[in-house]
């Protein structure tokens, strides 16, 4: 079947896979300029949390558009079932790329305050002995 039947456009997935990927993209600029802000990582860490961020991206990209071609007529020929079964096997990786996205932003936060809370430790022991 080429066309698409409303009841698998209706589909709450497709809203729930639409506001993942939304989510992913505007938790990947938020913190990946704080992270830029933040002086708590090299270069080299800055570097690679942008080639995490820019593969994360990639996947979400090509979720998008694998919807898009299960959601618009004309595109592929599939039945309503095979239709439901990508849905969910979008939705299904969407999801684990945004917890993944989540759970390294929370490491990389914590790595974050961690290095600022060592940095305010050297900093009050270097005022405390007097060092410069």
């Amino acid at each position: 079947m080429l066309a698409v039947n409303p009841a698998v456009l209706h589909n709450p997935r497709v809203v729930q896979i639409i506001r993942q990927q939304q989510d992913i993209l505007r938790e990947y600029r938020r913190y990946s300029g704080l992270f830029g802000k933040s002086g708590s990582f090299s270069n080299k860490e800055l570097d690679y949390i942008h080639n995490v961020y820019k593969q994360l991206v990639r996947q979400s990209d090509a979720n998008t558009d694998d919807l898009s071609s299960v959601t618009t007529a004309g595109n592929l020929r599939m039945s309503d079932d095979d239709r439901l079964r990508a849905i969910e096997r979008i939705y299904d990786s969407s999801a684990d790329q945004l917890q993944f996205l989540r759970f390294f932003n929370r490491k990389a936060v914590m790595l974050s305050l961690q290095r600022s809370k060592n940095d305010q430790n050297i900093q009050s022991l270097k005022r405390l002995y007097g060092v410069n």
